[in-house]
């Protein structure tokens, strides 16, 4: 598991600093999964405009990008976002964030969420690796299971598990 709070370059500076960019990325590619939540979903990208260009891990293909401060009928719009937002499929999740992830591969969003009017990726993943920009550990008892789901792929949750993942892909 990957969580993270704070700004992309910072994390992506850390897992440098200690090594832990090459073992999580030598380990994803030996088929372990690997969950990211908040910051630990967008380090898994490519890429990151938070304070200028960032490389990521690489492990999902896009970039991450600034939520826009406005609505498409162009009223402003509070970011950062921080609250419960309904997701589709829909549950609600408690997200806290400014930036968001574009997945380069549109089959790789799972579930969006919706705030001012935008789609944002909430759940993207590719094979054995899968992230969420909400926490899902604050997300009462619909992110608890999306947690148990993760760690036991039997428990009921509609989430695909890391197996059911790994095959689809």
């Amino acid at each position: 598991m990957l969580p993270g709070v704070g700004a992309f370059s910072q994390g992506m500076e850390e897992l440098r600093t200690r090594g832990l960019d090459v073992a999580l990325i030598e380990a994803t590619r030996r088929g372990t999964p690997l969950l990211g939540i908040c910051l630990g979903m967008q380090l898994l990208f490519d890429s990151s405009l938070e304070v200028g260009p960032s490389n990521g891990l690489g492990l999902l293909a896009g970039q991450i990008e600034e939520i826009p401060g406005l609505t498409d009928a162009g009223q402003s719009l509070k970011v950062p976002h921080v609250g419960w937002s309904p997701l589709i499929p829909p549950d609600a999740m408690y997200f806290v964030h400014s930036f968001m992830a574009l997945p380069a591969d549109p089959l790789d969003r799972i579930a969006d969420a919706v705030y001012g009017g935008f789609r944002i990726p909430a759940i993207v993943g590719h094979a054995n690796v899968l992230a969420c920009q909400f926490h899902p550990e604050k997300s009462g008892e619909a992110g608890l299971e999306i947690l148990a789901h993760w760690v036991r792929p039997e428990a009921a949750c509609g989430c695909p598990s890391s197996t059911e993942r790994a095959e689809s892909s």
